[in-house]
């Protein structure tokens, strides 16, 4: 029996060959047989940048965290300016609480591509994260004179100025988050916890209604507790930030 039903028993010859088996056992959850088949893609060309990526991103799902970061690290070796590796690597940074080491590769990340309003806000999430916060209202200020309409900046600017207690301009930042994307379920909610914190109770059931009228379910609150801003599309109150690497893989 072969080990998917989705290929033949052809055995592949070339880098790139093992790199699709390796696509495609990922695609079927089947991480150990797809990590065997980005080793042999390495074994045919060790100078594959994609393959130790691509190998990293299986440790990734596997949670296995160092060994992603080493992945990335040899990709970044063979082709040391790619946006997309640099972005995955600050990533498993973060997710291994190694804040100054990501934001070292965020800020050569902006060095590889100033324009992007995205890479200033990850930033901003770093610095927070540092409890450099006036550090991270800068970031978040670069962002948003890239990229003026970018509600989910102006979600995450939101929950650092309600950190720092500056509560009117947090209300502001989350209904310009809501004016620009009103359909997006976390900015309401997010406004919504910060009223009731704050006793303000009718203003509160007010965002609630009009998250309703326009059909958005009001589920259970959220944890804030671990936030990360991802390039993932995962549904967290930090509000995840639109696709930069949209396009790559």
């Amino acid at each position: 029996m072969s080990i998917s039903a989705n290929f033949d028993e052809t055995i592949p010859q070339t880098s790139a060959q093992w790199i699709n088996r390796g696509h495609r056992l990922k695609q079927e959850e089947q991480y150990t047989e797809a990590l065997a088949a980005y080793e042999q893609a390495i074994l045919c060309n060790p100078e594959e940048a994609a393959a130790y990526k691509y190998l990293a991103h299986v440790w990734y799902e596997l949670g296995q965290y160092d060994f992603a970061l080493a992945g990335y690290q040899r990709a970044l070796e063979l082709n040391p300016d790619s946006l997309p590796l640099l972005i995955y690597k600050g990533e498993i940074l973060e997710c291994l609480q190694r804040y100054e080491e990501a934001l070292a590769v965020y800020e050569y990340a902006l060095a590889v591509a100033p324009e992007e309003a995205a890479l200033y806000a990850i930033k901003a999430y770093v610095l927070t994260e540092l409890d450099r916060e006036r550090e991270a209202m800068i970031a978040y200020a670069q962002a948003l004179q890239l990229s003026p309409d970018y509600p989910e900046v102006y979600n995450n600017l939101g929950l650092l100025l309600a950190h720092m207690k500056h509560y009117e301009e947090a209300i502001r930042a989350y209904q310009k988050a809501i004016e620009l994307n009103p359909d997006e379920t976390f900015f309401y909610q997010n406004l919504n916890m910060l009223l009731e914190s704050l006793g303000r109770w009718q203003e509160a059931l007010h965002v609630q209604l009009e998250a309703e009228a326009r059909g958005i379910r009001w589920e259970e609150k959220l944890n804030t507790t671990e936030q990360r801003i991802r390039w993932e599309n995962i549904p967290t109150v930090q509000s995840p930030m639109p696709r930069l690497l949209k396009g790559f893989d």
